[in-house]
């Protein structure tokens, strides 16, 4: 059972912390680990975005 949690401010944007941590599970569902650089940032981007249009997927990574 999990406890509820209190948020500061609701309706904020999410926080950088809570970015990182949307980001980190997601690799981890697509088996993909965190870069190490811009460079390695730019090529999983594209491996990502390559994998999503095989699917035939409409979302678009930033």
């Amino acid at each position: 059972m999990r406890r509820e949690r209190s948020v500061r401010h609701p309706d904020g944007k999410p926080t950088i912390r809570q970015v990182y941590a949307i980001a980190r599970l997601l690799l981890a569902e697509a088996g993909e680990g965190w870069p190490e650089n811009r460079e390695e940032a730019s090529e999983l981007i594209e491996r990502l975005r390559d994998r999503e249009d095989e699917h035939g997927a409409s979302i678009v990574l930033a």
